[in-house]
């Protein structure tokens, strides 16, 4: 079974979990406000910026795949009127090992391919199109970037111990962007609640 069939079928639940979020299910809502969709923003923003040093000791590929992103995130949210916020101090970073650090990678990249088929409907629902070029990632170019993720996973991931390990990762990546988009959400009820 190769490596990221592997990691499908073991993160499904994980998968759907982060479906079901309250802040994700918005992005296929009708009712989707720009103020919605700059938390979600906000939300992967944060996600993408504490896992990326946890990359360095990877090739820089993973890095720069990961600055790629950080950079359309930050014109979208930049184009919403907002930026790039961290607040990691409400999260536990591991050091992850590197087969870890490649199930990571399978998560952030497994994420654009949703995102190309997301970018037109959120157009849509907003009546914008100056604020998806995160979505829209590398465009006709996603289905040939998550072709080569599974390569590398392929040539990175032998053993049945690397399977864990890329699992372990995967799984982490997850529950981190669950997480903070809990996190997220409950901050802004807070800061709604008290206006």
């Amino acid at each position: 079974m190769s490596v990221a069939k592997f990691l499908k079928n073991e993160t499904t639940h994980l998968h759907s979990k982060i479906d079901d979020h309250l802040l994700l299910k918005q992005l296929v809502s009708p009712d989707l406000d720009a103020y919605q969709y700059r938390l979600v923003l906000e939300a992967i923003g944060c996600w993408l910026s504490m896992l990326k040093p946890l990359f360095v000791p990877l090739s820089n590929a993973p890095v720069q795949r990961i600055d790629l992103k950080l950079g359309r995130l930050s014109k979208d949210l930049a184009a919403l009127g907002s930026h790039l916020k961290v607040n990691s101090t409400h999260f536990d970073v591991p050091t992850l090992s590197v087969p870890a650090l490649w199930g990571a990678h399978y998560v952030i990249e497994g994420s654009s391919l949703g995102g190309v088929f997301l970018a037109p409907r959120i157009e849509t629902t907003l009546s914008r199109q100056d604020v998806t070029l995160y979505y829209r990632g590398d465009g006709e170019q996603t289905r040939p970037e998550w072709i080569n993720t599974q390569v590398e996973l392929e040539t990175h991931l032998k053993s049945t111990n690397d399977f864990e390990e890329a699992l372990f990762g995967a799984s982490y990546s997850f529950e981190l962007l669950y997480q903070i988009l809990d996190n997220v959400l409950a901050e802004s009820q807070l800061i709604r609640s008290a206006q």
